[in-house]
């Protein structure tokens, strides 16, 4: 099967033959960890937001939840069946701290971007994430962390416009280059 070039390394080509596709991407470039802890619910509204997206659905993106030893619940049964998920579950609660670096390491992207299950996200939220991880990354390679500008204290901004563009500034964290042998 032969394979048109891309402009990616993670970029995986429809075969000859097909008809062209926006591409899907073999790894994913940012993933989104989600620490849930008895809020189903709002986790399942949030990664459903996610996995709709124009970057989840071409590969840019997967969705990682880690649960705190909630109660069985069945958005569970759902959410492993999505595309780009993967739910880990303890059976003991392990604390914030401990389930976000679960998340990290369960991770296949280069970026991490770390969300609360009661955040609500505009249509293009992760597209956008990514331009700015990309426009962040030339400007400066050394960049580490990142977090967001908050709105209100129900809901973290997820609009950017060019007034606010800032508030992407520090959402988010590259994944650590393996040390050298």
């Amino acid at each position: 099967m032969a394979l048109p070039p891309t402009s990616s390394p993670h970029a995986v080509a429809a075969p000859v033959g097909r008809p062209p596709q926006v591409p899907v991407f073999a790894r994913p470039r940012l993933s989104v960890v989600i620490v849930n802890y008895r809020q189903w619910d709002e986790t399942s509204e949030l990664v459903r937001q996610l996995v709709a997206a124009d970057s989840t659905q071409r590969g840019l993106a997967e969705v990682v939840v880690v649960d705190n030893h909630s109660p069985r619940h069945p958005a569970i049964t759902r959410l492993r069946r999505m595309p780009h998920v993967s739910v880990r579950r303890w059976s003991k609660n392990y604390g914030f701290a401990r389930a976000v670096n679960e998340g990290c390491r369960l991770s296949q992207g280069d970026w991490f971007l770390l969300l609360n299950p009661d955040v609500t996200l505009s249509d293009d939220f992760l597209g956008q994430v990514l331009a700015h991880a990309d426009e962040l990354s030339a400007s400066d390679p050394r960049l580490g962390v990142i977090g967001f500008h908050l709105r209100n204290s129900r809901r973290l901004a997820s609009t950017l416009d060019r007034a606010d563009s800032d508030s992407l500034e520090h959402a988010f964290a590259p994944r650590a280059a393996a040390p050298a042998a």
